[in-house]
């Protein structure tokens, strides 16, 4: 590999740039995951952004959450009997006990995907 080099002044600067990168989109655990990384885990993060892997991980992480989320919530609604016909019912106590069981299962994702 060939390093071109720029004079600036009494300095040579390298012509260094990045390869060309998708626009990709990052969705709220990703972000979790990126913030996390940013403030707890600096060397982990700046290796993956250095070796233009941090995209790719973080949609990968975001996709990981997102499917244990869904299917926690799925399970945590078997486990405790919550029906379409319970909420057509009795709303309130059905979308309380839906909000508990979201905020549970939010709770394990965050905790076992991204701030391991």
């Amino acid at each position: 590999m060939k390093i071109e080099y720029t004079a600036q002044g009494d300095y040579m600067i390298p012509m260094i740039q990045m390869p060309e990168m998708q626009q990709i989109t990052i969705g709220r655990f990703g972000q979790m995951r990126k913030d996390y990384l940013r403030k707890e885990k600096r060397l982990l993060f700046y290796s993956l952004l250095t070796d233009c892997r941090l995209d790719q991980h973080l949609v990968e992480i975001n996709r990981e959450a997102e499917e244990m989320l869904t299917g926690l919530i799925a399970k945590m609604k078997k486990a405790e009997g919550l029906t379409e016909k319970m909420k057509e019912e009795n709303m309130m106590p059905w979308a309380a006990k839906m909000n508990n069981i979201k905020a549970r299962a939010m709770e394990i994702v965050i905790s076992e995907i991204i701030f391991s």
